[in-house]
């Protein structure tokens, strides 16, 4: 008898790296997907998606999120932010959060908290929790926008309730500050 597969090797590993998750050999080593060769590697996504048509918006948040943190290849904040742009065009909020975070951080582009709040209020809105967070943040510190302790609990308390790690610290912290319960 023999066994047919949905997928080949090679389909199951580009699929994995599309979606970040680690590929175990044949040998039984674990190796990070971006950083891995050949067939679906960083760098044959990287040319498939030189005239990046034809990706959908969750693989260009992906491959944008390669070259925002330098896996796989050198560091490029340049085409990270095309790649996050054209994502967020497609409908990938969490390019949204993405393309706040270089705003907000000024890595490859000129500080800019006005823009990152837009970004990241309309990645919030659609229920990215590190949007949610980081709304949160900049709300709490006065970065960008007036300061407001009870804005800055409402958007961290959603970030926390959708399983940001750091939010639920700042969570009680924000409602000592204000008093219990935030108000």
């Amino acid at each position: 008898m023999k066994l047919k597969f949905l997928f080949d090797w090679r389909q199951v590993i580009l699929l994995s790296m599309l979606q970040g998750l680690v590929v175990v050999g044949f040998w039984g080593c674990a190796a990070p997907a971006a950083v891995s060769s050949g067939p679906g590697s960083f760098e044959a996504r990287s040319a498939e998606a030189s005239a990046s048509a034809g990706m959908t918006p969750e693989a260009l948040y992906l491959l944008g999120m390669d070259y925002a943190k330098g896996s796989g290849a050198a560091q490029d904040n340049a085409r990270a932010l095309a790649l996050f742009e054209e994502s967020l065009a497609g409908g990938e909020p969490r390019a949204g959060h993405a393309l706040g975070w270089l705003y907000f951080s000024g890595r490859g582009v000129a500080q800019d908290y006005d823009k990152a709040f837009v970004l990241f209020k309309g990645a919030a809105e659609k229920g990215v929790p590190d949007a949610q967070h980081m709304l949160g943040l900049m709300y709490g510190n006065g970065w960008g926008v007036k300061k407001d302790g009870s804005v800055a609990l409402y958007w961290t308390k959603k970030a926390a309730d959708n399983g940001q790690p750091e939010a639920g610290v700042i969570v009680r912290d924000l409602q000592k500050k204000l008093g219990g319960n935030g108000k």
